[in-house]
């Protein structure tokens, strides 16, 4: 109930409020953006080291 009050006698603080919950979904999209990058990039490792495997056993046995 205080913070209700607290937000009627100081309309800015509203602003504020807004201003930071904004930023913290602005920060979580890119943490998640982050993960996805790092994700397809081990990915993109793994393919890599199993082509480079396969094209490895492919010489040795030809």
């Amino acid at each position: 109930m205080i913070f209700w009050q607290t937000l009627m006698l100081y309309p800015s603080l509203k602003v504020v409020l807004g201003l930071m919950a904004k930023r913290m979904e602005d920060v979580q999209i890119r943490s998640q953006y982050r993960e996805k990058l790092a994700a397809l990039g081990t990915l993109a490792a793994g393919l890599a080291h199993s082509a480079q495997q396969s094209s490895i056993r492919g010489k040795t046995h030809s």
